[in-house]
């Protein structure tokens, strides 16, 4: 509900939402940064939630997102202005008749001329629309064929397109099947630069005292110096470490 209350019905998340700066909470904000990014990756990750309609009692008929991509509010705009109650649910507008939904509507006035055409293409979309009547409304995650949403299954989608994409000559180490998993993440985190050492935080805003290896103080704590060229962190260790190239 707070969510709701700042962002709007559906959480900032719509296409081409703006949020004024008075308004913004950094920790929602940056979850939909996260949304934003991955699907850049070209993973429809803000499209892969489908409301699945079951008794309508928890879906707004006209401006949620559920016979189209667009909601009802703005793809039938003239039958919009003569809603008379414009929060109405699905269960207010659409009521079981036998084995049929028959629509109830509430007009300031009857539609006519254009408003008539659009109408028809409303009933047309609601003959076609499948009801889960045994159910309440719910999400489904169609990114999973079980349709619960997984945060492991989607951190090795983005994983593996990131993979591809960023590193794509290094694709072979987490496919190398005489390489423990975790050593072959390791080495492509580490080729890739995305080991979190503190030139890495630093560059992705993370505010820090300093940038320099809290352990020898010599030089800036990038991969390299923690794997290569500190002269103390692996002292008396019995490590010996080999360039990756």
């Amino acid at each position: 509900m707070v969510i709701k209350s700042i962002y709007g019905r559906e959480g900032g998340l719509g296409q081409n939402f703006s949020i004024p700066n008075s308004k913004k909470r950094i920790t929602w904000h940056n979850i939909r940064k996260a949304c934003n990014n991955t699907d850049e990756l070209n993973l429809p990750f803000s499209s892969s939630f489908v409301k699945i309609i079951g008794l309508g009692d928890k879906t707004l008929f006209w401006k949620d997102r559920w016979l189209d991509n667009d909601g009802l509010c703005n793809t039938f705009r003239r039958l919009f202005q003569l809603e008379i109650n414009k929060e109405a649910l699905i269960m207010d507008r659409l009521k079981k008749d036998g084995n049929a939904w028959s629509p109830c509507w509430e007009w300031v006035r009857s539609p006519r001329g254009r408003t008539n055409s659009e109408l028809d293409s409303l009933l047309g979309l609601l003959s076609r629309f499948n009801f889960d009547e045994k159910n309440f409304d719910y999400w489904k995650w169609n990114m999973l064929t079980n349709g619960t949403f997984s945060t492991n299954f989607l951190t090795k989608m983005i994983d593996e397109k990131l993979l591809v994409s960023t590193v794509p000559l290094q694709s072979e180490t987490l496919r190398n099947h005489h390489l423990p998993q975790k050593i072959g993440i390791f080495i492509w985190r580490s080729r890739a630069r995305r080991i979190p050492v503190r030139v890495e935080l630093d560059k992705r805003g993370i505010d820090l005292d300093s940038v320099r290896c809290p352990v020898c103080d010599s030089d800036v704590e990038t991969v390299d110096h923690i794997l290569l060229h500190c002269p103390l962190r692996f002292m008396g260790s019995g490590f010996s470490l080999v360039r990756f190239e």
